[in-house]
């Protein structure tokens, strides 16, 4: 009777309050789709290399491999964008393994159609940006979705979720029998217990080692502790994501400098102009950068994106003595070796 009764009592479980540290998870979510949206905005601007390429999982990890000799440059390009579908996994699942597409790969096609995109559920076409939206949850082991962020937004709201390191209460619509009890998986606290005004709710805490990903709290009836008598869905979110690493140095004018972005990360390289004069500014061939140049109070003076070599940057700028910062960052929330040239004009 009491393990019936409990069922019942669990069946009219509502949806949950909201997390603590869920908020912080949102607010960070709709910084990763900004993101996302801008790198998207930049893909535009470029035209994709015709060619059919499968995002797959190979012996050293996720690859992009082209489905034939002729596609070898287009498989560059899309590997390229992929790095911004890897930052987005990320933050949305927190992880960019590519776990599922050993089973079910992903093709990308680029033709006078548009880019079509096979990601195991259906065949849809769009801009490279739709690509990139699909190539998102293969990475991160995720359903097919033609709007991961939105997809995650909802899945957090109905129902059960705390981050990594965070908790979660829920609202019970009754009390459960005195006695009842519950569990969660490995990293996962639950107890049953009553709010300020004393109504009954289950408290959920997450480790900051628990897995992201769907699993379950089971309930227990008193006296029967190996049989559970109901379980709830609990969506374990990513911890945040460390802060894109910004790197340093100094440029001289008329020099070189060089070093390694991390995905997402923003070289600042600072820049002592004694002679007033123009000076022009380039990446090296190899990488897609954008350059911007500043005055030391963060006002900007000129900037590029594709001026240069190989989807580099170039540009002048009129420097008068002082100090001033040139800003780096890799196309698509990408990162890698970085090289660029100063020179007098």
């Amino acid at each position: 009777m009491i393990r019936a009764t409990l069922i019942a009592l669990l069946a009219l479980f509502p949806a949950a309050a909201p997390a603590a540290g869920l908020d912080a998870w949102l607010a960070r979510l709709a910084r990763a789709e900004a993101a996302f949206e801008a790198d998207c905005a930049a893909l535009r601007e470029r035209e994709p290399p015709p060619g059919a390429v499968w995002l797959r999982l190979g012996p050293a990890g996720v690859e992009i491999a082209p489905a034939d000799a002729a596609s070898a440059e287009a498989a560059a390009f899309w590997a390229e964008a992929a790095l911004g579908a890897r930052a987005a996994a990320l933050a949305l699942y927190g992880q960019a393994e590519g776990e599922g597409l050993a089973l079910r790969p992903v093709m990308i096609e680029t033709g006078a159609a548009g880019v079509s995109v096979h990601d195991g559920a259906a065949l849809s076409r769009g801009d490279a940006c739709d690509a990139l939206r699909r190539m998102t949850p293969a990475l991160g082991g995720a359903a097919p979705s033609g709007n991961p962020f939105g997809a995650a937004r909802e899945k957090a709201a109905s129902g059960l979720a705390a981050p990594v390191g965070g908790f979660a209460e829920a609202r019970l619509e009754s009390a459960p029998p005195e006695g009842a009890t519950a569990r969660g998986p490995d990293g996962v606290t639950a107890e049953i217990g009553t709010d300020e005004k004393g109504a009954p709710l289950l408290a959920v805490s997450v480790s900051g080692d628990a897995r992201p990903g769907e699993t379950e709290v089971r309930i227990y009836a008193p006296g029967d502790p190996f049989r559970p008598a109901a379980t709830l869905p609990l969506r374990i979110l990513p911890a945040a994501a460390p802060a894109p690493a910004a790197t340093g140095g100094a440029l001289a004018p008329g020099g070189t400098a060089e070093g390694v972005l991390p995905l997402g990360g923003e070289a600042r390289l600072s820049i002592e102009v004694t002679e007033p004069g123009r000076f022009a500014f380039a990446s090296a061939p190899g990488a897609d950068l954008t350059g911007r140049i500043e005055t030391a109070d963060g006002r900007p003076l000129s900037a590029d994106d594709d001026s240069g070599s190989g989807y580099g940057f170039r540009f002048s700028a009129e420097l008068q003595p002082g100090r001033y910062y040139l800003s780096l960052r890799h196309c698509c929330g990408g990162g890698g070796h970085f090289s660029v040239i100063s020179s007098p004009e």
